[in-house]
């Protein structure tokens, strides 16, 4: 699968600063960008504060129209463009918890059996959020499990190549070999299941 001509055409006038292409771009995809938003933070948080949903869905806009909307040129087609979406703000409300977290702002709190049923029952943006993710565990499973730890520990935990390697308990030298050969390998194993690995992971 490859990108329809209208996506083609609405990314490509959203590079070139098109303001009707911005405010298309909004209308149609803003309600799903916030529905996994607000999914993925109650991934974590019973109550997910509104700010922070708030917070996460302008980030997600602020991180697509960066760099010239580097981010939005990476889609393949592999999966429909509104659930490509909805995987880039799992990533970014990902790092959002990360960050916020470290700061003590937020603190994990378990969900009871009742909010986590409301949390499995999500609407059609945050169902597509859910299944990608489960996507995307189910193929890294099938890596070593250092190559699992590896492909964590750089695209999830941000770590450098020192970092990773005194976490992994590996060489320094070694982990740029090995974080190459683990994302082919999970490169091939997403393209069997007809995805691209640039839908998940964008480093």
């Amino acid at each position: 699968m490859t990108p329809s001509s209208n996506e083609k055409e609405l990314i490509e006038r959203l590079r070139q600063r098109d303001q009707r292409a911005w405010n298309t771009f909004v209308e149609q995809y803003s309600p799903k960008i916030y529905a996994a938003a607000r999914y993925w933070l109650g991934k974590f948080f019973p109550n997910p504060p509104d700010e922070d949903v708030n917070s996460i869905y302008q980030l997600v806009f602020e991180r697509l129209i960066e760099h010239n909307c580097r981010r939005l040129a990476t889609f393949q087609g592999r999966s429909s463009f509104a659930t490509w979406l909805s995987v880039v703000a799992g990533r970014i409300a990902l790092e959002y918890i990360r960050q916020e977290k470290s700061k003590g702002r937020l603190a994990h709190t378990p969900l009871t059996e009742n909010q986590r049923f409301k949390f499995t029952t999500p609407k059609m943006a945050e169902l597509e959020a859910r299944e990608l993710a489960d996507v995307f565990n189910k193929a890294i499973s099938e890596l070593r499990p250092v190559e699992q730890l590896l492909i964590r520990l750089f695209y999830f935990k941000d770590m450098d190549h020192a970092e990773i390697a005194e976490v992994a308990g590996v060489s320094p030298n070694s982990v740029s070999p090995m974080l190459t050969r683990a994302r082919e390998k999970l490169r091939d194993i997403l393209n069997r299941s007809g995805y691209n690995m640039e839908d998940f992971l964008y480093k």
